[in-house]
């Protein structure tokens, strides 16, 4: 979890930092217009690692593993989906995606094959998703091969980028979304495991008996 949260730090400062010093166009043609045939190819698939059906996955996994973090898991996925839904269709109703705020303007990259979105740009759901998903395999995970967090970051950044690159989102957007999913993961995280310390049971998992919880 620290090498996730480090690196993740510096992510923050450093796209904090930029978009105080660049306008949002400006950034977001930046990023998208780093495009190339290999990633034309290979984003439209990388996407799918902020898309729900991974971390259905993952609950499933967690079930084999330990309940505690099958609960803590779901709880953090679907909060973080409920709170973005809710920003997404009445604070930020009005924020439009790239497509639609540059229309009229030939610069935005997009992917033929990939449906595009006009509205609802702000937060990003798929960053929110991703970002909270790797982060709590980072939790699990990582405590024995530190390393695992940084991997996990990377997971979680290449599925963010992934929305500048498709055109889907501005950078804020992106910023935004991966801030709620850590925070609302951290926050589940340490809560749910304090709820559940004391019971048995949430150190068990299917087919498996639990151990002490440390």
């Amino acid at each position: 979890m620290k090498f996730f949260l480090i690196i993740y730090g510096l992510f923050v400062l450093i796209v904090s930092t930029l978009l105080v010093i660049c306008p949002k166009p400006e950034l977001f043609v930046l990023l998208n217009g780093a495009y190339s045939d290999f990633g034309n190819q290979v984003f439209p698939y990388i996407t799918h690692l902020g898309g729900g059906f991974l971390s259905l996955i993952v609950v499933i996994v967690f079930v084999f593993m330990q309940y505690r973090l099958a609960i803590i898991a779901t709880a953090s996925f679907l909060l973080t989906g409920l709170i973005i839904q809710l920003l997404k269709h009445t604070v930020f109703s009005d924020c439009t995606r790239p497509v639609k705020f540059l229309e009229g303007i030939d610069i935005v990259h997009t992917v033929p094959g990939v449906d595009m979105h006009m509205y609802n740009s702000f937060p990003s759901g798929h960053s929110a998703t991703a970002f909270s998903l790797f982060f709590m395999l980072s939790l699990a995970l990582s405590g024995k091969k530190p390393v695992l967090g940084i991997v996990f970051f990377v997971l979680a950044l290449l599925g963010s980028y992934s929305r500048i690159y498709l055109g889907q989102h501005f950078p804020e957007d992106v910023l935004a979304g991966s801030v709620t999913g850590v925070v609302i993961t951290y926050l589940c995280y340490k809560l749910i495991d304090k709820l559940l310390k004391d019971k048995d049971w949430a150190t068990q998992a299917l087919f498996k008996k639990g151990k002490a919880h440390e």
